[in-house]
């Protein structure tokens, strides 16, 4: 296997930070106003704590990783996960082009409601398995699954993660300037599949394909006789990731596993939608409430069973990883793995996402940082004070200064509800006409979207880097000109939206 270079290509852009620190001082905004502090330059004490602390406070990401990785290995043990993906190969044959279609739209329409990317990832690898079957190469498959979930963001319609919370600063409704966004999703959606389907390249696969050879052996009476063994048997050029062929000889049927696993992934994302925002429906508050508060000789035995788990339609990553355990063993044991061979499938399975977790947790580097304060709750940090330079670049609120600190903020703020806690109030103190802000809210979800598709801090992309083994150079110069498309379409948009303030 190839290096690819993101543990080194992410190092370095937290050494740029460190660098940074040394030369501009910290600034805060505090209801809008900006407050210049001092120097706080990052020493060598401070970079060993800085990476102690990383792995502390963001491991729950890589678990994640791991844990979607122990799915694949018991999936894979059952010995009927190859039969799915080839059997969905079959049905595209001849037609593969559609396949990528398909890929590029679900996960482009999951990415604009959810936001929640980590969970979209779990049936990334399923995809990726399909694309790659059909002959095509590993930068096609990345864009039609894990870019396409990024193209979803771009696009956010009813993500509480993303359009959500630019809503709840600017005081938006969920439907503000709806269909403008919808119209721009299925333009970004157009504009992915032409780009997708233009480039695709085909290439051989090599596949982890359970082959047998003759071992010939003594029976009783001392005649020889001729054995099966299995063996691994590779049979082109690039190997899918957490995948491998298995000649199934008991012919089981392939459903039970298409059902639980569909069925898990269903849940999990319904379980993350926050519905009380986006459609004002409190039924599964409402729900949990009432189970959790449901007594047996005043003993709340269902609250006690649930433990600390979120109401359904507030789950978070402690509910994915639930989820992903549960998911794992039920499949074991409908195709009546022993439970330890299901710890083994899943060692297995986890042992392939290890650099991807690692991978995971170091983009979360710089956002580390700039996270804002425990005690004051606000933003303190370089960015801050290269934020208030830039929007001051001009004397009153300009869309192209507004757009550059959007930019330069997604590189510090790999999640977008912290980049829009330190930036949307200051905005809005600078542009006064509410009328505009639905312009504000899809510049910025786009700008954020498109940093996110090549910045070595992007969690969702560098984890798919790693897991394709890409490299983030390799990436850049496949995609470069579809970002350069994005942001003419982005520029568009606004200009249109604002057109009809």
């Amino acid at each position: 296997m190839k290096k690819n270079g993101l543990v080194k290509v992410a190092v370095i852009s937290f050494l740029i930070f460190v660098v940074l620190s040394w030369i501009i001082p910290i600034g805060s905004y505090s209801s809008g106003t900006f407050t210049a502090g001092e120097l706080a330059p990052i020493g060598i004490y401070d970079i060993v704590k800085i990476v102690l602390g990383i792995f502390g406070n963001y491991t729950i990401y890589g678990l994640i990783f791991l844990l979607i990785g122990a799915l694949y290995g018991v999936m894979n043990k059952t010995g009927v996960y190859s039969n799915l993906v080839e059997g969905i190969a079959k049905k595209f044959k001849g037609k593969e082009k559609r396949f990528l279609i398909v890929s590029i739209v679900l996960f482009a329409l999951l990415g604009s409601l959810s936001g929640f990317n980590i969970a979209l990832f779990i049936i990334v690898p399923l995809f990726v398995a399909v694309i790659m079957t059909l002959g095509y190469d590993k930068l096609t498959a990345l864009l039609a699954t894990v870019g396409s979930i990024i193209v979803g963001n771009i696009g956010s319609t009813y993500s509480f993660e993303i359009s959500g919370y630019l809503n709840l600063y600017y005081s938006l409704d969920v439907n503000s300037d709806i269909a403008t966004k919808i119209i721009f999703l299925i333009i970004l959606m157009l504009l992915t599949i032409l780009f997708v389907t233009k480039n695709a390249k085909l290439t051989k696969v090599q596949t982890k394909k359970k082959a047998t050879k003759a071992k010939t052996t003594k029976g009783k009476k001392g005649k020889k006789e001729v054995e099966e063994e299995p063996v691994v048997a590779c049979e082109t050029k690039t190997e899918i990731p957490l995948y491998e062929v298995s000649n199934n000889k008991q012919k089981k049927s392939v459903v039970p596993l298409a059902i639980i696993f569909g069925l898990s992934f269903l849940v999990l994302v319904v379980g993350l939608y926050n519905f009380s925002y986006a459609f004002n429906i409190s039924f599964f508050e409402d729900l949990y409430t009432s189970v959790t508060s449901f007594e047996i000789a005043s003993f709340p035995i269902f609250k006690y069973l649930l433990g600390s788990m979120n109401p359904y339609g507030a789950w978070n990553l402690g509910e994915i990883g639930f989820v992903l355990v549960i998911t794992s063993l039920l499949i074991g044991w409908l195709y009546s793995l022993k439970f330890s061979e299901i710890i083994d499938a899943m060692k297995s399975g986890m042992k392939e996402m290890v650099n991807v977790a690692i991978i995971a947790i170091l983009a979360n580097l710089i956002m580390y940082l700039v996270l804002p304060s425990s005690q004051t709750g606000l933003h303190s940090n370089i960015f801050i004070t290269m934020s208030d330079f830039i929007l001051n670049l001009t004397n009153q609120f300009n869309w192209f200064t507004t757009g550059l600190q959007a930019f330069l903020g997604s590189f510090f703020y790999n999640d977008f509800k912290y980049l829009v806690d330190a930036s949307a109030a200051t905005i809005a103190t600078m542009q006064t006409n509410a009328s505009v802000y639905p312009a504000v809210a899809v510049l910025y979800q786009a700008i954020h979207g498109i940093v996110m598709l090549f910045a070595p801090v992007s969690l969702i992309l560098m984890a798919g880097l790693s897991y394709l083994n890409v490299s983030l150079k390799d990436w850049f110069k496949y995609i470069w000109k579809f970002l350069l498309q994005l942001l003419l379409l982005t520029v568009v948009v606004v200009a249109i939206i604002l057109a009809f303030v």
